[in-house]
């Protein structure tokens, strides 16, 4: 970033009415295993087309499996994202999901 956009940036920031997000800019390390060794973690986001786990649907689902070291809680690598999602995700006349499904009412459409 040049230091023209770096000098708009603090001016921006500096109204108190703005704060600018740089891009995430990955890295293959962010730090080194403790004392203690490596753990696995795994950070699960699930989107839905609501918070009604009856008539709502999950049309969208990432998981992202990282290391850490369990003495500190040091984030060591992010690995590679698996996500997977739903196209059809118009509400239907029931209400249900996109395909007129409602989870959970044993029609098998959940695998769909």
């Amino acid at each position: 970033m040049s230091l023209d956009a770096e000098s708009l940036i603090r001016q921006l920031e500096a109204t108190g009415d703005y704060r600018v997000l740089r891009r995430f800019a990955p890295r293959e390390r962010y730090g080194e295993a403790g004392p203690g060794g490596v753990r696995q973690g795994l950070v699960v986001d699930v989107e839905t087309t609501g918070l009604d786990p009856v008539a709502d649907a999950i049309i969208e689902l990432a998981a992202v499996p990282f290391t850490f070291s369990p003495a500190d809680g040091v984030v060591i690598a992010v690995e590679p994202p698996a996500t997977g999602s739903r196209t059809r995700v118009a509400p239907s006349p029931r209400g249900g999901g996109a395909d007129g499904h409602h989870p959970g009412d044993g029609d098998g459409a959940a695998d769909r």
